[in-house]
Parts: structure tokens; C-alpha cells; sequence
């Protein structure tokens, strides 16, 4: 659409869905939607497709520790990290058998352990709680709200490698504790996302979503100072802890596109190489333009109340990609790689005595 805010795109597709819901599955669906941003759903849920359907928000207790002695946490802060918990009610009495298992979720996205402590009538029991002081104990009361009966589980970590930790922790909690109530549907929109991320592989600056997403107007003078703080004009429609789509507005102006590409470490001269053709049109005018795609499969199998998008698709494929009503991928037709100019290569075998190909 042209000449459209996100406030205009956004008023589309809530009234979409709502009309949608309301026609095929009897449901009305409140609007406005409610909106957070891609910070806030970081920092509370640990992802940014959030699962509004249960609590366990996830709560920072960094400034608890700030003193503390313990040599995990010290270790953790000294580097600039960070120390997030969730609290869940009547969990005390949960077994060291799934506390583990829980660890094991966090240990998979990268963190080191799961520190934990059951909170009974008569204070604090846990196998670390020596190590803290009574006024740490205490503000750990404070800032999780935790009851007698309650658990409080904390990551100390990186603070992406936090969010990634809780995020599925909550989620696995949630799970073990039948949590998550059937046939309620919670939409949320996440906004505000970053322009750029730090590649993980590499270091390098990139695009988080498109480097054709428009970067906040109120940003643009950290865009050479501090691009990753800049935030894009990009929002995602969220059900359930389901990305149901995404859309942003686009750069619609030369000078802006250049330091997007600037920020990506492209010079002007290659920006021009590869997208002269889109530098070009902005010259002679482009309209401010902004959108939103949807995968019709998600909406289909959350609607059906289905797990996988492959209860809703005609010919799915399995795990190994493979389509088994149709036999597919199945091999090419030699004539039809002579017409495309293709031809398939094998790698060498190898010598299985020597240990080397053969040509």
C-alpha cells in the first residue's frame, strides 16, 4: 500500500483476521490488538514470537547481584552480562528429575546451568543458597514476588544467550505444567525490531529483516554511530508463539537507502553496482509504501487447532524433504537437464585402502 503508516497496515490486517475468525470459527477476536515491542518481548518472554497464553514472565534480577560474591554470577556481571529469573507459582515441590530437564533446555540454547531456589515458608532452600547473603535472598523475594511453595529458576549469562534460555524454559515449563489453556488464541504485534543484528558466524553487520526496511526516523543519527540500537519500521503478527507474518514499511529515498547500505559495510560505489536500478527510481520519486505477508499455512493450522503445518497442507514433506504421495524429489529427466544447459556431477569416490578420492 501506498502512502501508509505501520498504524495504517496494521488497521488492515487486524480487521482481517478479526472478520476471519469471526466468519470461520464463531470467535471474536479483540481489537485493537495489543502491541510490544521487539525489546520488551526479549526481555519478558526471552523470543520474539512471545506465547501470551500463560504467565511466567521472565523478570530481571541483575541489580539483586549487583554485590554478590558468588563466583558464577561475579564472573557473569565483571563480563557485562546479565542475571534474568521467572518465578513459577507452586513449583517448590518439583522434582531434581525435571529441574535437570529443564536445565538441559537451557543448556541447549547455550547457557552453562540453571541456577534454582524453592521457596518455603521458613525461607530459601537450595543447593546454592549458602553462597548468597540475606539481604540477596530477600531482594530475590522482591523482584520475583515469589510465595512459600513458589520455584525461582535464573540464567546469568550474555543477555541473548539469557533471553534464548528462559524464552525456552518458559516454554518447557509451561508444557510440564498444562499451562497453556485449549482453544484461546492471544494476538500480540511486535514492533520496533532491529534494522541490523551482529552476525554470529562472522561479526559482521547485517540486515535483520531486508536491508529495504525502514529505519525509524528518530534513529537515523546512530546510524553511523550505534547501528545496532537503530530500529527498523517492521512489525510481526504473533499467535500463540506462531509468527503469522510480517510486513514494514520501505525505504522510499535515495539518501536513506545509501546508509542502509553504508551501515551494511557497502560502499557507495558497489551500492550503486548492485542496486543502481533501485537508487535510480528513488530519484524520480517513490511513494512511502508499506506492507504485511502472511503464511496461510500457520493461520490455517492454528485455526484447525493442529501442531504441525503438515496436518494442513495437501502434499506435505516429511523430515528428510521428501514428498511421499508424489515420490518427490524424484530424479531428473536427462532431457530436461540438456535443455537448461545442467549437468549432474557426483563427487569422486574414495579409495576406501587409502583413504583418498579417485578421480
Amino acid at each position: 500500500m501506498s502512502f501508509v503508516s505501520e498504524d495504517d497496515v496494521i488497521d488492515v490486517i487486524e480487521r482481517y483476521f478479526a472478520d476471519t475468525w469471526r466468519q470461520v470459527l464463531n470467535l471474536e477476536i479483540q481489537t485493537p490488538i495489543r502491541r510490544i515491542t521487539h525489546v520488551e518481548s526479549m526481555l519478558r518472554y526471552g523470543v520474539d514470537k512471545p506465547d501470551l497464553r500463560y504467565g511466567l514472565e521472565i523478570g530481571d534480577v541483575t541489580s539483586v547481584f549487583q554485590a554478590t560474591e558468588f563466583k558464577i554470577f561475579r564472573t557473569v556481571l565483571t563480563a557485562g552480562g546479565a542475571i534474568r529469573a521467572i518465578r513459577i507459582p507452586g513449583a517448590a515441590g518439583e522434582s531434581a528429575k525435571e529441574i535437570e530437564a529443564w536445565t538441559e533446555v537451557a543448556r541447549a540454547e547455550k547457557a552453562k546451568g540453571l541456577a534454582y531456589w524453592h521457596r518455603q515458608a521458613d525461607g530459601w532452600q537450595s543447593p546454592i543458597a549458602k553462597f548468597f547473603s540475606e539481604t540477596e535472598l530477600d531482594g530475590l523475594r522482591k523482584a520475583t514476588g515469589a510465595q512459600p511453595g513458589d520455584l525461582v529458576v535464573a540464567v546469568a549469562d550474555r543477555v541473548e544467550v539469557v533471553a534464548a534460555a528462559l524464552g525456552a524454559v518458559r516454554k518447557a515449563v509451561a508444557r510440564r505444567r498444562e499451562l497453556i489453556p485449549a482453544g484461546r488464541f492471544e494476538f500480540v504485534w511486535v514492533t520496533e525490531f532491529p534494522l541490523f543484528e551482529k552476525s554470529q558466524e562472522s561479526g559482521e553487520i547485517t540486515a535483520a529483516h531486508h536491508p529495504f526496511t525502514s529505519p525509524r526516523p528518530e534513529d537515523l543519527a546512530m546510524m553511523t554511530t550505534d547501528p545496532l540500537k537503530v530500529r527498523a519500521r517492521a512489525y510481526d503478527l504473533v499467535l500463540n508463539g506462531t509468527e503469522l507474518g510480517s510486513g514494514s514499511i520501505r525505504i522510499h529515498d535515495t539518501e536513506i537507502q545509501q546508509q542502509v547500505f553504508s551501515g551494511l559495510g557497502m560502499s557507495r560505489e558497489d551500492a550503486v553496482r548492485r542496486f543502481g536500478f533501485l537508487l535510480e527510481a528513488f530519484g524520480y520519486g517513490a511513494p512511502p509504501h508499506g506492507g504485511f505477508a502472511f503464511g496461510l499455512d500457520r493461520v490455517v493450522m492454528i485455526a484447525a487447532s493442529e501442531e504441525t503445518i503438515r496436518e494442513v497442507i495437501a502434499f506435505p514433506k516429511n523430515q528428510q524433504a521428501q514428498e511421499v504421495m508424489t515420490d518427490a524429489p524424484a530424479p531428473a529427466d536427462p532431457k530436461q537437464l540438456r535443455e537448461l544447459g545442467l549437468e549432474l556431477k557426483r563427487p569422486p569416490a574414495k579409495d576406501p585402502q587409502q583413504g583418498s578420492a579417485k578421480p
